[in-house]
């Protein structure tokens, strides 16, 4: 079977995004979790120790009736419901009938080399699981304890079994679990039930957040953009993602993506040091700091099945999932707290300059990798990246190339700051 779309997420954001209100990164991201549901666990990123599979919790949020947040989950998802193997869960279930659900979607599939012969392939089984959730409070319970614990447990995919059991129900076994869900739900109910409860908490660095307020655009007859071809354009997709089905086995990472990664895992790790040891850190941040390599990794996995079946991880896929949790990361102030826009708070991008320039009183030179340290404390990594554009242009700072190891230095600059970088405070 050949593929009839070439890049099943880029492709799709194109055909349906110019014919929907929703904002494009949540066509993107339901492609994502879209082609998750097909990958299940039989593509994955061993490290040896543990592996990276490419399940996700990932949560639309935005103000009713207003993104389309339901119907976006819904378009792409009903292309992975058409699948062959794909097992779905309940919109409303207790934990104790989740749990009954994962169990019960088993998934097994041959994982030896595919040029052998039958007898000596091997198999491996799975429970794969997909939820699509129009209303997430329907599902889940943030006061249940044991819920927020399950859903936490099962999103890691140990590949030992779980187990639950209950003295009149008997027993369930899960063998190496894959919990995938896409969610919609409002600013009010994360309010509520989400920022009173978590702070600090593995469960929401664990999840996706995926915040807008406003439509990218006015449709108000979706059926005179579609026309005639609303049926005709899901049968390529939908072949697609039953190819996509059939991918098995390891994916690998190119040298210069592993290179790329190597460097980008050391600047995140000075970002969360920087961010723990302040105590004016914002906890929200720092939880999903900590996972934010597993995320940039299972995104990259997932970009790498959308263009091609070569199991390799390229440096594209893996600087295009950096830059997309780049952006997850910024929105989490929508969701947790205030907005802070760089180059737009006086008070804070003085705050943060004085700890730049004190810095490089210090030291003379820093490495623009590390200078992301200084900042973790007071703003997300793609907002201090703006910051420091900003700066650069204004000839605040400047850059050079160091020659011994091909790194971008900064240094200070003869330019001054002023209203250039300054601005009005943002509420």
């Amino acid at each position: 079977m050949t593929r009839r779309v070439k890049d099943f997420i880029h492709d799709y954001v194109a055909t349906v995004g110019p014919r929907s209100e929703a904002p494009d990164k949540f066509h993107y991201w339901a492609a994502v979790v879209a082609i998750s549901g097909a990958l299940r666990r039989r593509c994955y990123v061993d490290m040896d120790t543990f592996k990276w599979c490419p399940n996700w919790f990932c949560i639309f949020v935005g103000p009713p009736g207003i993104v389309k947040k339901s119907t976006t989950c819904d378009t792409a998802i009903d292309l992975l419901r058409e699948v062959e193997g794909i097992h779905f869960g309940a919109d409303c279930v207790t934990w104790e009938g989740f749990v009954t659900e994962v169990a019960n979607a088993q998934d097994a599939f041959a994982s030896g080399t595919p040029d052998v012969g039958f007898m000596e392939q091997e198999y491996s089984v799975s429970n794969a699981l997909t939820l699509a959730i129009s209303e997430f409070g329907t599902f889940f319970d943030p006061k249940n304890l044991m819920h927020v614990n399950v859903m936490t447990d099962l999103w890691d995919g140990k590949e030992r079994p779980w187990k639950k059991a209950t003295k009149t129900q008997g027993s369930d076994n899960i063998i190496a679990p894959f919990v995938n869900l896409i969610a919609c739900t409002t600013p009010r109910w994360m309010l509520i039930n989400f920022k009173g409860q978590f702070k600090g908490w593995g469960f929401s660095a664990r999840c996706i957040f995926v915040y807008a307020a406003h439509r990218e655009r006015d449709v108000p007859y979706p059926d005179e953009l579609w026309g005639k071809d609303f049926g005709k354009w899901r049968a390529p997709f939908i072949e697609t993602l039953q190819h996509i089905s059939q991918l098995e086995g390891p994916y690998t990472i190119a040298k210069d993506a592993r290179e790329f990664g190597r460097a980008w895992y050391h600047t995140n790790t000075r970002r969360i040091d920087a961010v723990n040891a302040s105590p004016h850190s914002d906890s929200w941040t720092a939880d999903f700091l900590g996972r934010k390599q597993v995320h940039m990794f299972k995104l990259a996995l997932v970009l790498a099945a959308s263009r091609r079946d070569e199991r390799v991880i390229t440096l594209e896929d893996l600087t295009e999932a950096a830059s997309r949790l780049d952006q997850i990361e910024d929105e989490l102030t929508h969701i947790f707290g205030k907005r802070v826009l760089a180059g737009k708070d006086v008070r804070l991008n003085w705050t943060v300059w004085r700890a730049i320039e004190s810095a490089l009183q210090r030291f003379g030179k820093i490495k623009e990798g590390d200078i992301y340290g200084y900042t973790a404390q007071y703003m997300t990594y793609g907002r201090a990246k703006e910051f420091i554009e900003n700066l650069t242009r204004a000839n605040i700072l400047q850059r050079e190339i160091n020659t011994t190891d091909g790194a971008t230095i900064l240094k200070r600059g003869p330019g001054v700051m002023g209203d250039d970088i300054e601005g009005e405070v943002d509420e």
